[in-house]
């Protein structure tokens, strides 16, 4: 249970040896609370059990994965350039998304649309799609490349992007875009959300 707290105890040691003060007295109550801390009961806080598999969804490595607000969606994105949206209870593929060139790599729901699916990919670019029709919202381009990571704000208003151009982009979704994309879909028989 404590040996990784005994192990950085003993690296602290040596290393206070080397030091002209040497070991600090009340660092055997440092040590013994670390320890407490560490160890772990029998019983295990977190699932220990496999639920299910979900296989053959993507011809690539899948490279995110990403549970809706809700729990009835699963979005991936994968090296195949392609985002699936998954029906968790049945685990059933229900739709893809193929608009990126190139890998993606991240892949996030609205905290406060469930539909709302930000995806990010190696080639900069950044796409807001509807993940109950499978429409394409917005395409944004603004990274240069590698577009690494996407993260919504709580509210649901606002989509960050960061990328290996060392910038970070900051996006508001207007619900008269996001409404107007959905009656274009209804308006052909899209059945929106």
């Amino acid at each position: 249970g404590g040996q990784l707290a005994a192990i950085m105890y003993e690296h602290w040691e040596m290393k206070q040896a080397l030091d002209i003060g040497g070991p600090d007295p009340l660092d055997a109550d440092r040590r013994e609370a670390e320890e407490e801390i560490l160890e772990l009961s029998g019983e295990l806080p977190f699932p220990s059990q496999h639920a299910h598999t979900i296989s053959n969804v993507h011809t690539g490595n899948i490279i995110s994965c990403r549970y809706n607000n809700d729990g009835s969606l699963i979005a991936t994105g994968s090296s195949d350039r392609l985002v699936r949206i998954i029906d968790a209870s049945t685990r059933k593929p229900l739709r893809q998304i193929a608009v990126h060139s190139s890998p993606v790599l991240c892949v996030l729901f609205c905290p406060s649309r469930r539909h709302l699916l930000v995806s990010t990919a190696m080639d900069g670019s950044v796409v807001l799609s509807n993940a109950d029709t499978g429409a394409i919202l917005h395409e944004l381009t603004h990274h240069v490349k590698y577009a690494h990571r996407a993260m919504w704000s709580p509210c649901g208003d606002f989509f960050a992007t960061l990328g290996h151009d060392k910038c970070v982009y900051i996006y508001k979704v207007l619900d008269v875009e996001v409404s107007a994309a959905a009656n274009e879909e209804d308006e052909g028989g899209g059945g929106g959300g």
